[in-house]
């Protein structure tokens, strides 16, 4: 059952709606699979920015010429890859409930999209990933000697792929072992435990890949269960914790597939 958190305590700034002083972080915490997996993170940020827009949020706008939502998803999805719990940075002008804010806004999101939380005030530094963890469910003839090789890759100290920087550019060697804290297989499902280092990781399709599987045939099953941070989420005055809790990065900043 989704549950929005508790409510920011009313400002006692004198200063104007919108002033910096009546402006409140909140965080978003939704689930995103079925065909949304293939939205690019710059059409899910329009598609979050649209329904913030549908849902009366009081956000904070940028300024210049083409004001844009402060609205920030912490951590970047691979294209095809579902999230159990993304999670995004919204500023607003404005403190409000945290109910109100919830309602509103689950309202607007698209099916495939579902709201899990809501969380007011959002801790105000940024929350940095040390690790996430992937499942993948397997078809059966591959899970055919899936189980050394799974045990090799973990006894190894290296793994190398060869990774893609950008559409018509070289590949580059790419050692992907440091990244690795666990690989299992579940039954017919295999589990990815990977580290951050200097907010780099190893992409989900590369360790398919080094594992033998086709990573084409895989890459858009593969779902994000869980990120695991750096910090608490919420404010000093929000909830001290959270029984869901994962996060992420910047709309110019997209990071976790360096």
């Amino acid at each position: 059952m989704a549950v929005a958190a508790t409510v920011l305590p009313a400002s006692t700034s004198a200063g104007p709606a919108g002033s910096p002083d009546r402006r409140s972080r909140v965080l978003l915490i939704y689930e995103l699979d079925g065909d949304l997996r293939f939205l690019a993170h710059h059409d899910e940020l329009r598609m979050l920015q649209r329904a913030l827009v549908r849902a009366a949020w009081p956000l904070a706008y940028s300024h210049g010429f083409n004001p844009r939502p402060k609205l920030t998803v912490l951590l970047p999805r691979n294209l095809g890859c579902a999230a159990a719990e993304q999670v995004a940075r919204v500023e607003l002008s404005e403190p409000r409930s945290g109910d109100v804010l919830f309602d509103s806004l689950a309202a607007q999101l698209p099916a495939d999209c579902r709201l899990r939380r809501v969380i007011t005030p959002a801790a105000r530094a940024t929350p940095h990933p040390q690790g996430a963890v992937y499942e993948l469910e397997l078809d059966g003839p591959d899970l055919n000697g899936l189980a050394k090789r799974v045990a090799s890759v973990l006894a190894s100290p290296t793994a190398v792929v060869a990774r893609e920087s950008a559409p018509g550019q070289p590949t580059r060697p790419f050692d992907v072992r440091p990244y690795i804290k666990q690989l299992e297989l579940r039954g017919n499902a295999l589990r990815m435990e990977l580290l951050f280092v200097e907010q780099r990781t190893a992409r989900p399709a590369e360790i398919i890949t080094v594992l033998g599987l086709a990573a084409d045939a895989y890459y858009h099953r593969v779902r994000r269960a869980a990120v695991h941070w750096d910090m608490e989420l919420a404010g000093p005055e929000g909830p001290a914790s959270s029984e869901r809790i994962a996060l992420g990065y910047e709309e110019n900043d997209c990071k976790e597939a360096r």
